[in-house]
């Protein structure tokens, strides 16, 4: 699928499905958005694809991302977001990620909620699963005021540079 106008070349669109969840855990009924950015091998993080909006159905267990684009050479990794459930079709306010597994425990039993990280950049097709209490408190936003990978542009080349106090201006 070509990439939405004004977006760069490789931001395909990305697909999503669902798993019905056999664990009696599950991830929160709604309306969200997902995205996903490219990590390179200096650890950069890049401005997200587009957002794909999708309503999570009762006794969903896992999302299904499909479509997972492939990035340039440099890429080494590839994050998945995800806003929290809204209601009403309208989506949840921020982006979140989770960089790495989290365990949690209810009534004395552990469950790990999946990393949204995926660790090459060959796979296209992944299934996540998380909770709501886990996206929204052991997570990373990606697009809150000092951290938001939506808003990143490339400065251009300086007229000059000025060093004070071993900082460059």
């Amino acid at each position: 699928m070509p990439a939405p106008q004004g977006a760069p070349a490789w931001a395909a669109e990305l697909s999503l499905a669902f798993e019905s969840g056999a664990s009696g855990q599950f991830i929160g009924v709604g309306t969200r958005q997902g995205t996903v950015f490219f990590i390179t091998r200096n650890g950069f993080w890049t401005a997200p694809a587009p957002p794909v909006t999708f309503t999570c159905p009762s006794n969903t267990g896992a999302i299904i991302a499909n479509q997972i684009p492939i990035g340039p050479p440099n890429v080494i990794a590839r994050g998945i977001s995800f806003t929290e459930p809204g209601q009403n079709g309208t989506p949840g306010a921020n982006f979140f990620t989770i960089p790495q597994p989290v365990n949690y425990i209810v009534q004395n039993v552990t469950y790990t909620s999946q990393a949204l990280i995926i660790n090459d950049n060959v796979t296209t097709t992944a299934s996540f699963f998380f909770t709501d209490s886990v996206l929204l408190q052991q997570s990373e936003a990606i697009d809150v005021q000092g951290f938001n990978l939506f808003n990143l542009i490339e400065i251009g080349n300086p007229g000059w540079i000025l060093q004070y106090d071993s900082r460059n201006f």
